[in-house]
């Protein structure tokens, strides 16, 4: 959960690339706590990029998932197919060695391309059908990684607009739900059908096989876990916060309410590395350069000199995460970082 409203503006930095600019229409993510946006899957309406008419966003619960938080799924997904975009012109860009671009937050996130030996002389159609699925991988990864970003830098103090949303960074459901939507973004971009329509087919389907509740049970799980894992309205405080980024093990392992579905255990969440983005006899190299204050702050929990060096997110975000969640035990004590209902 992310913030109250969440202003998306995504602005290419490109060299050699058509300039492009894209505004995404606000998303936004309800606070604990709200009644209102608690949703069941009658409730969730149709996905537009960007957002649009009978696009809709609330928190859901799942047996198997947890909270789903819808704003945070679907802005990532947005992230995704906006990454694909670039990548895919990129790499239909023979020449193309390097190319940087921003996602939302201040950063700066740079590919190093390493092109199959026999991509030159490959048809124009064989290359389209390559060029898609590996667009559909990388931009995955990529969205991703703005996500789990955005978490860090947020809970040094960023916002993105006039709310802080420190007070929300890491919580329970944000990551996991971001991390189905990134998911759910590059199986819809890899079919080569309508995206928005995959999206919208997918989306439901999902949640389905994470047994998602009615509302009310939502309502009963959040009536559950107040004044345990958060308190107050919005901004409010977050007495509980989830860590896991899944760069460690590979997956995302949400949270349950104990006792709100009997018998359930948790489906974990896969998270892709470049090893998979690098198939077709193609190689990468994500890097990214902190532009806010927040993000240099993050950056200088792992190194002195900071100047001019990049962060490498598959290995520098897990200590960079870790460090914060140190922290966090230090001023709050054991249990900040788990799902249970107290504290040790």
């Amino acid at each position: 959960m992310k913030k109250l409203i969440v202003v998306l503006s995504l602005v290419v930095v490109l060299t050699g690339f058509s300039s492009q600019c894209f505004a995404l229409h606000w998303r936004y993510s309800p606070w604990f706590g709200s009644n209102f946006h608690h949703f069941g899957i009658e409730d969730i309406g149709v996905y537009k990029y960007g957002g649009g008419r009978g696009d809709k966003v609330g928190m859901l619960y799942t047996c198997k998932g947890g909270y789903i938080d819808l704003g945070h799924l679907k802005e990532c997904t947005d992230r995704t197919k906006y990454a694909y975009d670039i990548i895919y012109e990129n790499l239909m860009n023979d020449n193309k060695k390097e190319f940087s671009f921003k996602i939302i937050d201040s950063a700066v996130y740079f590919v190093n391309i390493y092109y199959p030996s026999n991509w030159e002389s490959m048809k124009k159609n064989d290359k389209q059908k390559i060029a898609r699925i590996v667009s559909a991988n990388l931009g995955e990864r990529v969205a991703y990684c703005s996500t789990v970003w955005h978490e860090i830098i947020t809970r040094l103090g960023y916002s993105s607009f006039m709310f802080s949303e420190r007070p929300s960074a890491f919580s329970w459901e944000d990551l996991y739900s971001d991390l189905v939507g990134s998911n759910l973004a590059a199986q819809a971009l890899k079919s080569g059908e309508d995206f928005e329509k995959q999206m919208t087919k997918l989306i439901p389907m999902k949640l389905k096989e994470l047994r998602v509740q009615p509302a009310e049970i939502a309502r009963q799980a959040t009536d559950k876990i107040k004044d345990k894992w958060f308190a107050g309205i919005y901004p409010g405080i977050r007495m509980k916060r989830n860590f896991d980024i899944g760069f460690d093990d590979g997956f995302i392992t949400p949270w349950l309410v104990p006792g709100i579905c009997s018998n359930s255990q948790s489906v974990s969440e896969p998270v892709s590395s470049l090893n998979d983005v690098s198939n077709n006899g193609f190689s990468f190299n994500l890097e990214m350069r902190p532009k806010s204050r927040q993000g240099k702050k993050a950056f200088g929990f792992i190194s002195n000199d900071i100047d001019g060096k990049r962060l490498q997110p598959g290995i520098d975000f897990l200590k960079i995460v870790e460090h914060l969640r140190k922290e966090e035990i230090r001023k709050h004590g054991n249990g900040i970082d788990t799902p249970s209902l107290g504290f040790e």
